[in-house]
């Protein structure tokens, strides 16, 4: 599954959201979608919440398009293979150091919410 973001909520950094989402959801493929590309925020989100792929919003069309296609193919890949799957455990969050846990534990609320209601994963 494919999701695409933008990497701030109003002026609040999404980072811990994207690590909690993948430390829960250990199958969601994810994709960002940013306003200007930053070398060291993708090191991070790659690296650390298991992003997919990371693009600015400048990237073509057809790329991202495509991308959202491997992300398809990964997500069949890794629910057929726990092996796979294990490389994309996150490390987890120690208990207290989220930087803005309301946000974070917000967004993973409404996406629980939007989960159930569609039964979409």
């Amino acid at each position: 599954m494919n999701f695409l973001y933008s990497l701030t909520v109003g002026q609040e950094d999404t980072t811990e959201f994207l690590k909690l989402l993948k430390q829960q959801y250990p199958l969601i493929m994810r994709i960002v979608l940013t306003e200007a590309f930053d070398a060291d925020m993708a090191i991070t989100l790659i690296n650390q919440a298991k992003v997919c792929r990371y693009f600015d919003w400048s990237t073509p069309e057809v790329l991202v398009q495509r991308s959202i296609q491997q992300g398809l193919l990964l997500y069949q890949k890794h629910k057929n293979n726990p092996v796979l799957l294990q490389r994309q455990q996150v490390e987890a969050l120690p208990e207290g150091t989220l930087r803005n846990p309301s946000l974070a534990q917000r967004l993973v609320g409404r996406f629980k919410a939007l989960r159930a209601r569609f039964r979409w994963f």
